[in-house]
């Protein structure tokens, strides 16, 4: 049996890879005609999940691959060669499917110290890691040897890992890190500020040793907190910036504005877009988007609701984050945040100003797998698929994409009024589809996505002490339900969710037909 159904998924695979596909679309109204141009199609990577620069002024890119291999090359179009930077699979657990090397960072001053940060989950125990390594003497291979632990984070689930890893402008590294996993954050991680899952976390690596692997800003908001936490819970976190959320999956700072945008993966019916701010509850798990979860009763105005979300509907079902453009090349996207659904493949853009959220626009329906966006050293973004294409914005046409948000006209009845207001001195207790082309109030930022037609373009919505990392207790990994396919596939529309649902049908039948077995044994 078990060589039958590997033979079934390997022909479907196959199948599936047999070609890349043509993505050219056209956005409506004045915007400009987009289209996703393959860029380094002489490279290929496997399970690519992240793209970066290490911001030297050496124009290299370095794609991160989510078994344990990151590979550097020179940032030419054309380049047919790619160096192996860093190889660390045999330390690391990618078997499942949001498991593996799920960060990379650069330190600010790598130029001169030759640091980088990795994030990720740990062969042979229930932890995820963040370690630090230094290049070589080579500039295109790391020293594995180099590798320090800063931190720990014990995970009690094999799903919900979290990923999104940045330095700040002002220095500081910020970290996702989700609730923990399995269903509906059932240790109550993300609304417990005496733990870091379910949070982003700010902290200092510019001095780590072995011996004070970070330091904690003063500034940060449970710095030296006094306050008595809720009951069954110990003194908060002093790494915490923000909680309350579910499973972080990208974030990225604005290189203008130095807003932290960050994507949340959601549960049950919403992905959500969040501009992370200092001390704030994001609400998760009492609220899912700008929705009470699993309750009628939640007090909306005790957290900070999205700037933009979208309902799960038409293949929408996992947000993937992206970057504020900022880029030279298309300077109609300029200041506009870009983000994908995973599971649809389609990239939208949309702009936050004056706390009001604009429309987004379809830039494209790509019909492949989007795991993450990247950006190079001019600003200019990527976007990877999982069948290890990396691809990237071309424009034309009328130079119009998407203008500036302005406050609309005030509805007699909103939908969400709400005031969020920071919590410092306690730990806070912790949407309908409206018309296509017409602009929320700032109270309400909601958005069901249709399947566009051809492209339905435009949705409405709105000197410290050393800190030990914490340890949640580990439990047995439980089996989740996929959240974040990560299959080898690219081509026709639809031909993802249809080669899943296939396997999903061949998987069940051998299972069942395994049970009929074993009874009649």
């Amino acid at each position: 049996m078990i060589h039958i159904k590997v033979l079934l998924l390997l022909v479907i695979s196959l199948w599936a890879m047999a070609t890349l596909p043509q993505v050219t679309l056209h956005a409506e109204n004045n915007a400009p005609e987009i289209s996703l141009k393959r860029f380094f199609d002489q490279l290929r990577f496997i399970n690519p999940i992240l793209l970066t620069n290490s911001g030297d002024g050496t124009n290299r890119i370095f794609v991160a691959e989510q078994d344990g291999m990151v590979r550097v090359f020179q940032n030419f179009e054309l380049i047919s060669d790619s160096h192996v930077f860093l190889d660390i699979r045999e330390k690391i657990n990618s078997i499942g499917n949001e498991q593996g090397l799920l960060g990379l960072a650069f330190d600010p001053n790598y130029a001169s110290n030759g640091y980088f940060y990795v994030y990720h989950t740990e062969y042979g125990v229930d932890s995820t890691a963040l370690m630090r390594y230094s290049v070589s003497t080579d500039p295109n291979i790391a020293d594995t040897a180099s590798g320090l632990l800063l931190a720990r984070f014990d995970q009690p689930f094999a799903n919900h890992n979290g990923g999104g890893m940045v330095f700040g402008p002002d220095g500081f590294l910020y970290l996702g890190l989700g609730d923990g996993g399995l269903f509906s954050d059932p240790k109550g991680h993300a609304q417990n500020t005496s733990t870091l899952l379910g949070s982003v976390i700010r902290i200092d690596v510019s001095a780590s040793t072995e011996a004070e692997p970070y330091r904690v800003p003063q500034d940060n908001p449970f710095f030296n907190k006094t306050t008595v936490p809720r009951p069954g819970q110990s003194s908060e976190r002093p790494e915490i910036w923000a909680y309350g959320l579910r499973n972080p999956w990208r974030m990225s700072f604005d290189d203008v504005t130095s807003e932290l945008w960050l994507g949340d993966v959601g549960e049950n019916s919403r992905e959500e877009i969040n501009i992370i701010q200092p001390s704030l509850n994001y609400g998760w798990n009492l609220s899912e988007g700008s929705e009470c979860f699993q309750t009628s009763d939640c007090d909306l105005s005790q957290f900070e609701l999205p700037v933009f979300e979208y309902k799960h509907s038409d293949g929408n079902c996992s947000i993937t984050g992206g970057h504020v453009y900022r880029g030279g090349r298309l300077p109609s996207l300029s200041g506009h945040y870009v983000f994908a659904d995973y599971c649809s493949g389609r990239v939208w853009a949309i702009r936050h100003k004056n706390g009001i959220t604009s429309d987004p626009y379809l830039l494209v329906d790509s019909d492949f797998l989007i795991p993450s966006f990247g950006m190079d050293e001019l600003g200019e973004i990527y976007v990877l698929s999982s069948a290890g294409g990396v691809y990237r914005f071309e424009i034309s046409g009328n130079s119009a994409l998407i203008p500036e948000p302005t406050p609309p006209a005030p509805l007699p009845t909103p939908t969400v009024i709400f005031t969020p207001t920071p919590r410092l001195d306690q730990v806070p207790t912790p949407v309908p589809s409206v018309q296509v082309n017409s602009p929320l109030p700032e109270e309400s930022k909601e958005v069901s996505l249709p399947t566009p037609t051809p492209i339905a373009n435009v949705y409405s919505v709105p000197t410290p002490s050393p800190t030990p990392v914490p340890v949640v207790q580990p439990a047995t990994p439980t089996p989740t339900p996929f959240e974040r396919f990560r299959l080898p596939f690219e081509g026709a529309p639809g031909l993802g969710l249809a080669i899943m649902a296939i396997i999903g049908v061949v998987s069940l039948g051998l299972v069942v037909m395994g049970a009929i077995q074993n009874r009649q044994r």
